[in-house]
C-alpha cells in the first residue's frame, strides 16, 4: 500500500530518510509520498503498484535510469537538505504542468519556515536539464516564499486562491486582447 497526502500535505523535516534529508515523491495525481528509503529503491519496490513495468534492460542499482523512468512515467523527485533548507524538485518536461506546480506552491506553503533555497530541475528525456531556477527564499517572509519560486511566475490567474504573479506579467487575456487589436 502506497501511503500519500492529498489535501494535508506532510512537513519536510518530520520524515527524515537520512539523518540529513528528507525524500519524496510526487505522484502524477498529485499525492506526495514522503520516503523511507531512498528514491530509486521506493520506486523498484512500488513500480507495480503505480502501473509501471520496468523494463529489463535496467539493473536494479542503476539509481539514474530507475530516476528518469519514474520522471517519464510523471513523477517529481523532491529531496529537502535538513541541515541547509534546500528544497530540490525534479520533473520530467512533460509533466512539468500546472496541476504539478500547485502540488509544489502547496508544498512550499506549508514547509516555508523550513525552506530557505529551492532549485527545481525540468529534465528531458535523455536525462539533460532543459530548464532550471533556482531562488533563495530565506530573504523572504514566510507567506511570501511561494509567490518568488522560480519557473511559476506566468502560470497561475491573479486571483484569490492563488499567489500573485509578478507585476510584471501580463494576463493570457490581456495578450490576446492586444493580439487581436494589432
Amino acid at each position: 500500500m502506497i501511503r500519500a497526502w492529498r489535501k494535508a500535505l506532510p512537513r519536510v523535516k518530520a520524515f527524515r530518510t537520512t539523518r540529513s534529508t528528507s525524500k519524496m515523491w510526487v505522484l502524477p495525481g498529485g499525492r506526495v509520498v514522503p520516503l523511507q528509503a531512498l528514491h530509486h529503491a521506493w520506486f523498484l519496490k512500488n513500480a507495480k503498484s503505480l502501473g509501471i513495468r520496468i523494463p529489463s534492460r535496467i539493473h536494479p542499482t542503476d539509481e539514474f535510469e530507475l530516476r528518469l523512468l519514474a520522471l517519464r512515467r510523471g513523477l517529481a523527485r523532491v529531496n529537502y537538505e535538513i541541515n541547509g533548507g534546500r528544497l530540490t524538485i525534479e520533473a520530467h518536461r512533460r509533466y512539468w504542468n500546472d496541476p504539478l506546480k500547485r502540488t509544489i506552491l502547496r508544498l512550499v506553503a506549508v514547509n516555508a519556515s523550513e525552506i530557505d533555497h529551492i532549485h527545481i530541475n525540468v529534465l528531458g528525456d535523455d536525462g539533460r536539464v532543459v530548464q532550471n531556477g533556482r531562488a533563495r527564499l530565506f530573504m523572504y517572509a514566510d507567506p511570501a516564499k511561494p509567490g518568488h519560486l522560480p519557473l511559476m511566475a506566468d502560470c497561475f490567474p491573479r486571483s484569490p486562491g492563488y499567489f500573485a504573479r509578478s507585476q510584471f506579467s501580463i494576463s493570457r487575456r490581456k495578450r490576446r486582447a492586444s493580439a487581436s487589436i494589432s
